[in-house]
């Protein structure tokens, strides 16, 4: 073995291979947190492709959809959350004293 030399390239994708896992895995964990939401409460659907979790649908306040999205992304071996299609009814992150004005 040579020192001081240029021996092989270790890339990301053989450092996180230890963490992958499949997507139809993520897909069945995901399918139980959303399962956990309490019923009546909620109508997403996810898809998982290369680990990254695409939400959609509706649930009731604002505060599950972030809780949803922060649960789902400690899930191992997901990538990244998508939830750009997620809809709330009631947005209760925002502070009561604000309030929107009609003109």
């Amino acid at each position: 073995m040579r020192t001081g030399g240029l021996v092989g390239l270790v890339g990301r994708r053989d450092l996180l291979s230890v963490f992958l896992r499949s997507d139809e895995g993520i897909a069945r964990e995901v399918g139980e947190e959303i399962s956990a939401l309490p019923s009546g409460s909620a109508e997403v659907t996810a898809d998982v492709e290369d680990g990254v979790v695409t939400l959609r649908g509706s649930v009731r306040s604002r505060s599950t959809a972030d809780s949803l999205r922060r649960q789902i992304g400690r899930i191992e071996g997901v990538v990244s959350v998508l939830g750009d299609s997620l809809v709330w009814e009631v947005d209760d992150v925002l502070p009561p004293y604000v309030q929107w004005r009609g003109l």
